[in-house]
């Protein structure tokens, strides 16, 4: 395993997204289908939903 290997899991089902040292990337939950941005700031992964919010906006204008 390398130093930097993470495991990612959906936060709104917890299907596993991502096993990897990859950073900085969009991905897909399989099961939910929701969007994530996936961002690695020192050494704090963040992961934040996107694709939902942007529907939100767009149906309260």
């Amino acid at each position: 395993m390398k130093e930097y290997d993470y495991t990612i899991t959906c936060p709104k089902c917890g299907t596993v997204l991502l096993k990897t040292s990859v950073t900085d990337s969009q991905i897909r939950c399989p099961k939910c289908r929701r969007f994530f941005d996936i961002r690695l700031m020192d050494g704090i992964i963040r992961i934040q939903e996107i694709g939902e919010k942007t529907k939100s906006k767009a149906e309260v204008s």
